[in-house]
Parts: structure tokens; sequence; C-alpha cells
């Protein structure tokens, strides 16, 4: 029996040097492969194997229309490169083409590295060869580069019409399928002598239009010629009647554009028909095309100087090879397998593209609107700490400040103002995790770093118009107010980190449900589980938040200081320690402290800090640690030899044996 699986791996892809290279001459095969790129503006491409994928700068500006995994073999639109030499013989250099006589005789080779992608097809039917390398500069410009070089493999003298065709989507990603053809008739297109510039007149959304201020451009470059022979600035024109983005009219009978132009209001094409180029044998010649996004319009003109030739391609190529191998270089490994440690060239960038790319912009990862969710600040953080552990320290110093009084938190951090904000889609909801990764991602930066004074530093707390963990809502915030939590006073209250891991820990343990387990409010790490907010629980990350306890001992043991400086109504959760202590197992008792204290911090605070014993401390979270995992042990180990991870909204068990089936989640198992 042959092994498919390692079949597949050895002939889709191999490594060819040191530095996580790698070449495939199969990957046009597969319909779902993609390959990032990026860089710190941000401005974020996925391309595929033929050139397909989206190009955009946030989720209301997409250069290219944008793609889910699906989308990637079943749209019509990519980036083409297209050579006429006659009218029997057209042939794409990308290999899109719904005349595929040609391009199935390709011979086909796909190269690409840290973080650059290069397609070359060779046709010697045609007797032509195409490199097409895809890169964005490691700068700040916000810009895709495509380098097309065309040689001549034939033995004869080859004159051939080079065409460029990328389809301008140019607005928001709703308006793929919300007011699609409105937002085409907003398009404003400026011809330029190297290209074309869009601008929409407005960002339409029926929540609150705006004015737009974005720039949409492709520009293209002639080695030889200079600027494009002939532009095509809508698609209409360039698709023509019974054509496609497959077989555009424009390409397939050489035809020119028309003189008189009704170019606003419709879809926007970059279709650049440069000068007829004759080619000796073996004799070479490029062009550059570059796709942009800006802002500014004045920043078009200094973008272009910088890449109009080929050289100054080169150069800015160079660099970014570089900028990415130092990324990747900060971590080294030497296993003795040379496979694996060029696999892990790539596990280090990995880190750099979660921060850039998010949740919302590569096909497999496409929800959301952009922004970093809660849990991706502090996931994004760990295998960053292990790289450069000092330069991760502000940005999780700051991270602490998107915590709530209550022990919730903002549950999204905005990409360019880096402002925390409460949900993504404005709905008010908590989950129960939360308070989970925080602790997990410092205790990870102390031990790289031993810094164990980040505990003390002193970082405000989130307020909006969420209040007892979303439960409540305060009808009297308003954004004037600020985003920071205040004094009965009017001054910002900052506390400790260790102030603010405490608090997310306490609340926790008494914010339980009706088998005393930590409330699943509107869900936990499984996003799914969001239909059991008034009853449900999770065992799992009861357990999860009883280490957590534990872990704040043993970070207090090595603090040097005695004693533990606390916000004063913080005191009601620690009973036992100025107040009578509970009894863990009394529901009612639970409640009455948690909300007592909510109400203590219903809309500020006093600001008054007092001081309390360290020892007393520990001893205090030591007990509700041991006895949540007791409870834990003793109630929901199961006869089938695992834990309960859940209760539903019904108060019954999830997992076990359930009307005669097994029933087993993958959270509860891991958790606990």
């Amino acid at each position: 029996m042959i092994n498919l699986t390692n079949k597949m791996d050895k002939e889709l892809w191999k490594f060819t040097d040191n530095n996580g290279t790698f070449s495939s001459s199969s990957a046009h095969r597969i319909n779902t492969l993609y390959f990032p790129l990026c860089n710190q503006s941000p401005i974020m491409s996925s391309l595929t194997p033929l050139l397909g994928g989206d190009l955009k700068t946030d989720f209301n500006s997409f250069l290219l229309q944008p793609v889910s995994r699906r989308d990637l073999h079943n749209i019509k639109s990519s980036r083409n490169f297209w050579i006429y030499l006659n009218p029997e013989k057209v042939w794409s250099a990308t290999g899109v083409s719904k005349d595929s006589v040609f391009s199935k005789k390709d011979k086909f080779l796909l190269e690409a590295g840290l973080l650059w992608h290069k397609v070359t097809r060779e046709n010697k039917q045609i007797g032509l060869k195409s490199e097409i390398l895809s890169f964005i500069p490691s700068t700040d410009d916000p810009v895709e580069i495509m380098l097309i070089n065309i040689t001549n493999i034939s033995s004869r003298v080859i004159k051939f019409i080079p065409t460029a065709a990328i389809p301008i989507f140019a607005r928001s990603a709703h308006n793929l399928h919300d007011h699609s053809h409105v937002t085409s008739l907003l398009e404003r297109v400026n011809l330029e002598k190297s290209g074309v510039v869009v601008m929409p007149t407005l960002i339409f959304d029926e929540s609150g239009h705006r004015k737009n201020k974005t720039f949409y451009f492709v520009l293209a470059k002639d080695e030889r010629y200079g600027n494009p022979q002939y532009i095509y600035p809508t698609q209409d024109e360039f698709i023509g009647e019974g054509g496609d983005l497959e077989t555009p009219q424009a390409v397939m009978r050489n035809l020119r554009p028309r003189k008189e132009k009704n170019i606003q209001g419709k879809e926007t094409m970059a279709g650049f028909k440069f000068k007829p180029c004759l080619l000796k044998p073996k004799e070479s010649t490029s062009y550059i095309i570059i796709l942009g996004i800006v802002k500014n319009k004045a920043r078009i003109t200094g973008i272009q100087k910088k890449l109009n030739s080929r050289k100054k391609v080169d150069i800015a190529f160079a660099k970014n090879k570089s900028y990415w191998q130092e990324i990747s270089s900060q971590l080294l490994f030497n296993t003795g397998d040379l496979h694996f440690d060029n696999w892990l060239k790539w596990v280090n960038i990995q880190p750099q593209l979660r921060k850039i790319f998010g949740c919302s912009f590569l096909p497999d990862f496409d929800y959301g609107k952009g922004g970093r969710g809660w849990r991706d600040l502090w996931q994004d953080c760990l295998s960053l700490i292990l790289k450069n552990p000092g330069e991760v320290a502000p940005s999780l110093i700051n991270n602490f400040s998107g915590i709530r009084i209550d022990g919730s938190n903002a549950t999204i951090i905005e990409d360019d103002s880096n402002e925390f904000i409460a949900d993504r889609n404005n709905i008010s909801r908590v989950w129960m995790d939360h308070g989970i990764w925080p602790l997990t991602t410092l205790k990870l930066y102390i031990h790289q770093t031993g810094n164990l004074n980040i505990l003390l530093k002193q970082v405000p707390y989130f307020r909006d118009h969420q209040l007892y963990r979303a439960k409540l809502k305060d009808e009297s915030w308003k954004p004037e107010y600020g985003k920071k939590l205040k004094t009965k006073k009017g001054k910002v209250y900052k506390g400790s980190i260790l102030e603010h891991l405490l608090l997310q820990n306490l609340v926790q343990f008494f914010n339980v449900g009706p088998h005393n387990f930590i409330r699943l409010e509107d869900a936990d790490w499984n996003d799914g589980l969001d239909m059991a907010a008034e009853f449900g629980e999770s065992v799992a990350f009861s357990a999860m938040y009883a280490q957590n306890l534990l872990i704040l001992c043993g970070l207090l043991r090595r603090l040097k200081q005695k004693n533990i400086l606390i916000l004063k109504e913080m005191l009601i959760l620690l009973d036992g320690i100025k107040n009578k202590k509970i009894n863990y197992a009394d529901l009612k008792e639970k409640h009455e402290i948690l909300d007592k204290y909510f109400q203590a911090t219903k809309e500020t605070v006093s600001g008054i800090k007092v001081f309390i014993n360290k020892t007393k401390l520990i001893n205090n979270l030591w007990e509700k640690a041991n006895w949540m995992s007791e409870h834990i042990k003793a109630k929901e180990w199961l006869k089938e030899g695992f834990f309960n991870g859940y209760y539903n909204n019904d108060k019954k068990r999830v997992e076990g044996k359930i009307k005669g089936n097994l029933r087993m989640t993958l959270t509860g198992q891991v958790f606990p």
C-alpha cells in the first residue's frame, strides 16, 4: 500500500538551503494553498501559486477582492500577466486562462522564502519563460511589488505584446455582498502616466456614511520603454462583451482602449498594455507592478521614486530578505535534522505574522474585522518573550490596562489606535476564561527575565458602560468620561499588576453557578459554548483558575515585600483576613460577597489602598485554590475514567455516559 501522505510531502515541496527557502513543482495543483506577505505598516497579502488572493491594510480597505479559503480557486480575479504573440497564441504567464492549451504545457516551479514568493513558468511551445517575484518591502511603505521577468528560451527571435491585468476592488470587505453595486458607483479613477489611482467618494455604511480618505493605486514600469502604452481603467472595457478575466477581449483580440471614456462609477481595472517587445534568444526583459493603499496621495509619488527601476526593486528585495531572516534568527535551532531546522525558521516568524494578520486577514483566518482579541494579546506575547523579553515588557504592561475592576476585560485592542474597546461588534458579553491568560503569559516573562518587580508596576483599569461583568449597563457613562476607571474624586485610579491579577482570579472564585463551579457566562475558550449564560458552568476552567491562585502564591513568596498594597475594596474578596471567613460550599454566601464587591466598585472606587500581610494573603489564596481543586476531584471524576468539564443551561453534566452514549469534550479533558 502506498503512503499517500508521505508521497505528497516529498512531491509537494522541499527545502533548498539553510534559510527556510523551499521549492515546489506541483503547488499549483492544490486548490487552497496560499502564501502570506506583509510588513509592519501593515499591509497584508495572500498569494496563491496562480497569483490569486487579496491585498488589504484593514477590514475597510481592500485593494483586491477579499477572499476566503474556497474563493481562492472559485473566483476569476487574480494578478495576471498576459503575453500576446498572435491571435492563435495568447499565453498567461501566471497560468490563469480559460484556454489552457498552452498553460497545460507549462513547466511550473514555485520558490518561496522569508517572506517572498516566486513563480516560474516555462513554455517551450511559446518559447518563453516567465519569472514573477512578489514581495512586500520591509519598510513602512504599504505596497506589494511584482517583478515580472520574461526570457526567450527559444532559438528564434520572439515578438510579443505584454499586458498586466489587476482587477481593483477598492473598498470594504463589507461591500463584497453589502451594496456591492452601489459602492462601485462611488469609485473615482484618476489616470496617471504610470497607472491608475482610485479614490471612492464615500465609505458606504448604513450605520453612518463617511467620506473616504483612502487611495488605492496600481502602477507599472517597463524596463525598456517606461510607462504602459495603453491603460484600461475599467473591467467592462478590459473584459469586453463575451469575455471575462480569464479571456479578456482587450488581450485576446489585441484591442486598444477607447479614446472617449466614461470611466467613473464602474468596477476598476489596472489593465496595462506595454509596447511590443522583441527578444533575441536567451534575452530577457522585466516589468514592475506596484500595488498599494495609502491615506495620503502625496505618498504615491515618493513610493514610486523608490521602486521605479529594476535596480531599486532588487535592493528592496535584498533588504526584505535580510529583515525577515533577522527576525527568524532571533532563536536558532540545531537539531541535527536540517529539514526540521528549516521548518523551525518559519515557526520563528509565526508570532510576528500572527501579530500582523490577527484573526481576520488570511483566507483560513477570516473572522472578525481586524484588531486583536483579548486572548490574542497574551498568546502573541508568549513566543515573543522567548525571543526578546525586554521588548515585550511595555506591551505586556499596557495589556493589563484592559482589565475592568469587576474582573472582566475589554475584548479588542484596535490596531490603529492601540486602544481597548469592549467588543468588535458592540455586544455586551463576557468570556469566563479571559482572566486565565494574563498570568500564564506574565509567568513566562518572569521566568525568562527574573523581573518580579513587574508585578508592582502601576496601571489603570478599563472603564466603559459595562458593569457587574456585563449584567448591568451604566446608562450615565459617555465616551467623554474616558476609558479609565476613576476614583470618587474624579482621578484616574491605578493599581499594581499584582492587584489586577489578584482581582481577576478572586472575582471568579466567587462567581459560581448551581454546582459551585465558575459560571460559563457567555462562553469560555470555546466560543461555541455560548448558550448557557444563565446556569452553565465550566469545570475545566475552574481547575485552571485554581491553578492560577497557586501560581500567585508562588510569585508572592518570591517577592521581597512583607506587605502587599491593594485597593481597599478588594478586602471584601479576601474573606477571613479583615472580615469573617465564609463557608465555600455555601453558594449564597459566595454570591453575597461578590454582590457586595460589585456594589462597592460599581461606577467608581475609593482610591484608598491598604497593606495586607503577605503570608496571610498567600494562605488565603491557597485555601481557595485547595478548596476548588478538592471540590472538582470529589464531584466531577466520572466512573468512566475522566473528568466532566461542563454543566449546560439545564444544570446537567455535558460529559460522561448520556442516554447510552459516551460523550467527551476536548476542552474538558485538556484543562482540569
